[in-house]
């Protein structure tokens, strides 16, 4: 079994990069390289929540308030 095949056991496991370059002498740059070439993909948590942008939700309030300010008594 060849090293990024190696790799891919311990990432799918939940090893890090750092981790994984650690252990087969690699830089962190050639196993996100595997990572991509090879498409490794981890299944999603199912215990984690959903994060949820609250940026965006801040921002939309923010645009009302302004257009409400500027524009409420325009008639």
């Amino acid at each position: 079994m060849t090293n990024h095949e190696q790799a891919e056991r311990d990432y799918m496991l939940g090893m890090t990069y750092l981790a994984i370059a650690e252990k087969y002498n690699v830089t962190i740059n050639t196993v996100k390289s595997w990572k991509r070439r090879y498409k490794w993909e981890r299944a999603p948590k199912r215990d984690a929540p959903k994060k949820k942008n609250k940026g965006a939700v801040k921002k939309s309030m923010q645009a009302r308030k302004k257009y409400a300010s500027c524009c409420s008594g325009a008639k």
